[in-house]
């Protein structure tokens, strides 16, 4: 359901908040040698979950997995669509956590102003998953998908365009950052029932994937930004996320619109 798949967001959300503001406080606490500290949190709660689960895992459901031919046609058709979506709000998230540290700098603010706004924009992420995987359960998830595609492009656009680090651009930060992952709960229960027989499957093809490939947009955005400088880089590129209200709208999706 999208309230499951949101508590799962929720929780990655909530780590990468964390780590800005954590990475800039270790570095100025024990230096650049000291980042391996942040380690530890990661090893413990692994080895602990490794220990506590041991057991009880099911290892198989007796659904074998979909051939691989099948895969292939459903991402030429409904699977494909949705990870278009993924591809297009993981080019917005990369493009934040990349260039807003460097407008920041370029403004004249310090290291700690930039962690701060990312680990906001971040914490709002996490938020954002909660309240769409309420809505993945209760409303139209075509038009779910669509609405907050459309809506993200002129908070991204604001956030990277007001002042770094001021009030307005941090309410901004929050909005765009709470859109952009409201994105993942719908994107994943719909790739899920596209692909039943194939949950990890689909998961990996909306999520790792898509994600790894919304992010070699980056460098181009890069490029740009060093002729024309980051700011209106990032502005410009942000469009891009209406792709997904128009990959969200196509006739395809119409039978996974609607919670099952």
């Amino acid at each position: 359901s999208g309230v499951r798949m949101s508590v799962f967001s929720f929780g990655g959300a909530a780590g990468f908040a964390l780590g800005p503001i954590s990475a800039v406080a270790l570095v100025g606490w024990l230096g650049l040698a000291g980042l391996w500290v942040a380690m530890i949190p990661g090893v413990v709660l692994g080895t602990a979950l490794w220990f506590g689960a041991k057991g009880r895992t099911r290892v198989g459901t007796g659904t074998p997995p979909p051939p691989p031919l099948e895969v292939l046609r459903k991402l030429k058709g409904p699977l494909g669509l949705v990870f278009g979506i993924s591809v297009v709000g993981s080019f917005a998230q990369k493009a934040v956590l990349t260039f807003i540290p460097i407008i920041a700098h370029r403004a004249g603010e310090s290291e700690t102003a930039g962690a701060v706004v990312l680990s906001i924009y971040l914490g709002a992420q996490g938020l954002g998953t909660l309240a769409s995987g309420y809505l993945t359960d209760r409303f139209n998830r075509q038009h779910l998908l669509a609405a907050i595609s459309v809506l993200a492009v002129p908070t991204h656009i604001l956030a990277f365009t007001l002042a770094p680090a001021s009030p307005a651009a941090i309410v901004m930060a929050v909005c765009a950052g709470f859109l952009n992952m409201a994105l993942l709960p719908p994107i994943v229960v719909v790739a899920q029932e596209i692909l039943p027989s194939g949950t990890a499957v689909s998961s990996g093809i909306v999520m790792g994937l898509a994600w790894a490939v919304g992010t070699l947009a980056i460098p181009v955005v890069g490029g740009f930004a060093d002729a024309f400088g980051p700011v209106a880089a990032t502005a410009w590129s942000m469009p891009l996320l209406l792709l997904g209200a128009l990959f969200a709208m196509q006739p395809s999706l119409r039978p996974y619109s609607r919670a099952r």
